[in-house]
């Protein structure tokens, strides 16, 4: 019996001891475990690199021609309209010349009545301007007589057909005749409509995208302070240093709780509840430390004011968008209104003019044209008049120039060229070829004060403007590809950087302001026929620098030591245990981008674990994979 007693004593004693060494390994399992850092690598993988330059600007011609005119005489005919394509000597418009005829013929009166007309001889070229003179003003000259005889037999022809119009309408019926009349007033009606609410639309898409915002430039104004508040605190080094570790260590301890509460999933027994709560007061007190520490240094204040000038900008843009999108609504459906009245319009007219006899629409057929074969006989022989005129002015100008060269110090002949070069000035020519952007002048009105009638530039030949900031500027040069987008057509074109200002944007003072923009202009291409019209806003794209299928981190990935050499963290797992440790690896620095930097080493590979945050690990440290991690690894395994 003592025997017995003694050997379950024994027993009894190594089983304590099994008990408490048990108890002591998972306490320092779990103290290890406490201890550990939670991490979720990234996987390596090549990528292309790319560094861009863009900016906005506005389409325009390369060329751009403004026709003025010094003349103070009102404008009696104009050839062209917007839209219309000219070649230079074309004549755009005439101005009233009667006075200064008059006045040339005064002078002219005067200069025969004196003994200046007996100093000289008068030459082949004032015989030829006077019979020429003679011609035209008696009505014998070739080209003004023949336009005279043609236009004569249109308007002979077009009375003729008129008459026979009328003769047929009247014994057709006059109740037939007043539906006619009608139906022709009702669809004149609904053009007229159409052409107003086409404009109306014009203008409703012109003020909805050439809109500034400028009514709420306060609003713009507020934000951009506001902004620029609120970025200001990630540039002061001891506010940004003070939030990042309260951040990082809130982080930290959010990490530790709900590694400790996957670990109590797994093992219940080896977790209390002390613990756990121990760990949730851990992040407690962590989080209340970055909100105090964030409250010190006005970050809730400044997102807050930032927060709520954004909101009041964006409301107000979102109201002028608003009223713009539904002022070209409203322009629409007045426009599609006006297409429907005009269709019916048609149709009336084709059920009177359907009921008409095939002779009637004969005869009418007629009268149209004989009335257009009437307004190109008159545009003939307004041309032969202007010309007739045009080259009467030229012979004048040569035989009074050989009458100045008669007598240099005739004070009479020389007022006398002046007029006659003042004459030909009434004749306003274009400059160069291209397309009529900008009337400026109505017939019977005098040019504006400006003094520019006529703007022409080359719609052929566009290019976009921009102003590129100082920072930008040095990463382009002349004769870089370009992308340019046109927003409004979702098209994209090539382009060139065909100039660049020498100097940047002056102040009032003429002197730089410290935050200079330089004029940039993107010669396009291939842009006939395509919907690109000149004042439309276009994003330029330039791409300054591009690596492909290379490895890349980002920035917080690397760390330089104190040989300025470059390393990477990645993970290295033992097999077995599943225990992962740090290991740094040095690399070299390539191609970097705005958000990446291209790594260089013969240990990368494919599919590497890289620890982002790389100051934040030493060599060797062991580190925990964050659960949600091992799980998405284990199911890829």
């Amino acid at each position: 019996m003592k025997k017995k007693s003694k050997a379950g004593k024994i027993i009894l004693i190594v089983v304590l001891v099994l008990v408490i060494a048990g108890v002591v390994i998972i306490a320092s399992a779990m103290s290890a475990a406490s201890k550990m850092t939670m991490v979720e690598p990234i996987k390596l993988e090549k990528t292309n690199l790319e560094n861009t330059v863009s900016f906005s600007g506005l389409v325009e011609s390369s060329t751009f021609e403004r026709v003025s005119s010094s003349m103070n005489y009102p404008v009696i005919k104009i050839n062209v309209k917007e839209g219309d394509e000219v070649k230079a000597g074309d004549i755009l418009a005439t101005l009233d010349s009667h006075d200064i005829e008059n006045q040339i013929l005064q002078q002219q009166a005067t200069i025969d009545s004196s003994d200046l007309s007996s100093s000289y001889t008068v030459s082949d070229a004032e015989r030829t301007y006077r019979d020429t003179e003679t011609q035209i003003a008696n009505g014998t000259y070739p080209e003004i007589r023949s336009a005279q005889v043609s236009l004569d037999n249109a308007k002979t022809q077009l009375q003729k057909a008129k008459d026979d119009y009328f003769e047929q309408i009247s014994t057709a019926g006059s109740d037939k005749d007043t539906k006619l009349i009608s139906a022709n007033q009702s669809l004149t009606n609904a053009q007229t409509e159409l052409q107003y609410a086409k404009e109306d639309l014009a203008k409703a898409k012109a003020d909805r995208e050439n809109e500034n915002y400028d009514s709420i430039r306060t609003f713009k104004k507020a934000l951009d302070e506001a902004t620029k508040d609120y970025e200001k605190r990630y540039k002061d080094p001891d506010s940004q240093k003070a939030i990042n570790e309260a951040r990082v260590a809130y982080e930290k301890a959010q990490e530790d709780f709900a590694y400790l509460g996957e670990y109590r999933h797994r093992n219940p027994e080896e977790v209390t509840a002390e613990q756990m709560k121990k760990a949730e007061d851990a992040v407690e007190a962590a989080k209340k430390n970055l909100k105090d520490t964030e409250k010190k240094y006005g970050v809730e204040t400044k997102e807050e004011t930032y927060e709520d000038a954004l909101i009041a900008y964006t409301v107000k843009k979102a109201d002028i968008d608003a009223a713009h999108d539904t002022a070209v609504k409203n322009a629409e459906r007045a426009y599609a209104r006006a297409e429907q009245n005009i269709s019916g319009a048609e149709n009336s007219l084709n059920s009177v003019l359907n009921s008409n006899t095939t002779a009637k629409e004969n005869y009418e057929r007629a009268v149209a044209d004989a009335e257009r074969a009437v307004s190109q006989a008159q545009d003939s022989y307004d041309i032969a008049v202007r010309n007739a005129n045009n080259y009467l002015s030229q012979l004048k100008a040569t035989a009074d120039k050989q009458r100045v060269l008669s007598d240099n110090n005739s004070s009479q002949l020389i007022s006398l060229e002046i007029l006659k070069e003042r004459l030909d000035e009434c004749v306003i020519v274009a400059p160069c070829d291209g397309t009529v952007t900008v009337v400026n002048v109505t017939e019977g009105n005098l040019p504006q004060n400006s003094g520019v009638l006529f703007v022409i530039e080359n719609t052929h030949d566009l290019v976009l403007t921009s102003s590129v900031k100082e920072f930008n500027i040095a990463s382009i040069k002349q004769g870089d590809a370009v992308t340019v987008n046109i927003p409004s057509l979702s098209k994209d074109y090539d382009g060139t950087i065909s100039s660049i200002s020498v100097a940047g944007t002056k102040g009032a003072d003429f002197k730089n302001d410290g935050n200079a923009s330089f004029k940039v202009k993107v010669a396009m291409k291939d842009t006939d026929d395509t919907g690109v019209l000149i004042g439309m806003t276009g994003k330029a794209k330039l791409t300054v620098g591009k690596v492909d299928n290379v490895y890349a981190v980002g920035y917080d990935c690397v760390v330089t030591d104190e040989n300025e050499q470059s390393h990477i963290c990645t993970l290295e797992t033992d097999e077995k245990t599943k225990v992962s440790t740090v290991k740094f690896v040095p690399v070299e620095l390539g191609f970097e981008s705005d958000a990446n930097v291209e790594i260089k080493s013969s240990e990368l590979t494919d599919g590497m674990d890289i620890l982002p945050n790389a100051s934040e690990y030493t060599e060797g440290q062991i580190v925990v994979l964050n659960p949600m991690t091992a799980q998405e690894e284990a199911k890829g395994e």
